[in-house]
């Protein structure tokens, strides 16, 4: 595609570096990946009013609120503590200002017609949370209705059971406007997307955009095992996501079979659980890795951990669960057996699935991964099943139905 006919693509969000987040790796993304086919411009949020070249290709537009809400937004880099404080003091905030974003809201939209004006843009994409790039947008479509409007969802709306009682007319609203003014819906999995499209049937498209993973790392052809079973869990244990059960399965199997021995890594947790006794001597705590470097560290594990309880809320992967897949090693997945990640490990056979709190079920899928280990045959994706998971490829589902739209 010739540069001096690229189509135009404007992305309003508060997550763009130098914001850290999982929101903003797929704004990364996005950024990244539909800069290859058309002229991309961001308008972010960050401490002051300015103007950068992102990746050689992306200029992006940075808008302050000049309030507290900057400085409180949480970091991957915060502490469990850093990370509670923040939040609560976020939550402060939010009761006592009935809109701490409204200052940027006003001069992003200011800016946003200025550059549409000077060279209009063809498309508008705008992600929540919050809820305010999507306002805006709405504002951008009713102004210049030629606009194709992308709403990117990267969680649920009114149907996010964590939301207040006082939101809930909100968000509801704002769903109205999606429903009325955007051409497309995009988030994270197909039962979110499902909501949305019945929440908004006005809507001509509904895309399913994994956030997927984005790293060029090569697995191992030969998959060799380790001399002792190897596992390994990256990230944190929070709210009602702890090992307690996975580790109780441990300690029954080892005293049940004197036989079976294992080690486990755990890379990047605070120190906000137990190891049982039994095991203490067999679990290695490893300080957090940079992104590259754990990916490497996951590759050398005969199988990596995921734990992620039932709860009301569908369409759960977690970003880990992409990475895990990647490095073609297999995937112990301790979770929902009736929701997205265990689905996508089934269809992969990528791994070996217990339901999360329930401790036999945990025994069964670890002595089932163990019987593999020993037989040098465990289970992993294909190389073809992990290229579409990668970022790129994902991003490409919207940039193919945008393509459609404005050719």
């Amino acid at each position: 595609m010739d540069k001096t006919v690229k189509k135009r693509i404007a992305l309003i969000t508060t997550w763009f570096p130098p914001q850290k987040s999982v929101a903003t790796n797929r704004m990364e993304a996005f950024a990244k990946y539909l800069a290859d086919d058309f002229d991309f411009e961001v308008f972010g949020l960050n401490d002051q009013k300015s103007e950068i070249i992102w990746n050689d290709n992306v200029l992006v537009h940075y808008n302050s609120s000049n309030t507290l809400f900057d400085k409180l937004k949480s970091n991957q880099s915060d502490g469990k503590w850093k990370h509670k404080f923040k939040t609560l003091l976020r939550v402060i905030l939010m009761k006592l200002s009935s809109n701490p974003l409204a200052k940027w809201k006003q001069n992003t939209k200011v800016d946003l017609v200025n550059r549409h004006k000077l060279a209009p843009f063809d498309v508008i994409i705008s992600s929540y949370a919050p809820i305010e790039p999507h306002l805006i947008a709405a504002e951008m479509v009713q102004e210049f209705p030629s606009l194709i409007w992308v709403a990117d969802m990267r969680d649920e709306m009114s149907k996010n059971p964590g939301i207040l009682a006082s939101q809930l007319e909100l968000y509801k609203s704002v769903e109205s406007l999606v429903n009325q003014y955007a051409t497309i819906i995009s988030s994270v999995s197909k039962p979110i997307v499902d909501d949305f499209s019945v929440l908004c049937p006005n809507i001509k498209s509904s895309l399913e955009v994994r956030n997927g993973y984005d790293h060029d790392f090569q697995p191992n052809s030969e998959n060799k095992m380790n001399g002792i079973f190897t596992l390994g869990y990256f990230g944190s244990f929070y709210g009602v996501i702890k090992p307690d059960v996975f580790f109780q399965a441990l300690v029954e199997i080892l005293n049940d079979d004197n036989e079976f021995d294992f080690e486990l890594n755990i890379v990047g947790a605070h120190n906000n659980f137990n190891i049982p006794e039994k095991i203490l001597s067999k679990v290695n705590r490893v300080a957090p890795l940079k992104y590259t470097d754990a990916i490497e560290s996951m590759s050398k594990m005969d199988c990596n951990v995921l734990i992620n309880p039932r709860s009301t809320r569908k369409g759960v992967y977690t970003g880990k669960l992409f990475d895990y897949i990647s490095v073609q090693r297999s995937v112990l997945a301790l979770v929902d057996t009736d929701d997205v990640a265990a689905q996508l490990v089934s269809d992969f056979d990528a791994g070996y699935i217990a339901e999360c709190s329930e401790i036999e079920d945990n025994k069964k899928a670890i002595l089932a991964a163990y019987k593999d280990w020993q037989n040098q045959q465990m289970k992993t994706a294909s190389i073809e099943n992990i290229q579409s998971l990668h970022r790129s490829h994902q991003v490409k589902i919207l940039s193919d139905q945008l393509k459609k739209l404005l050719n």
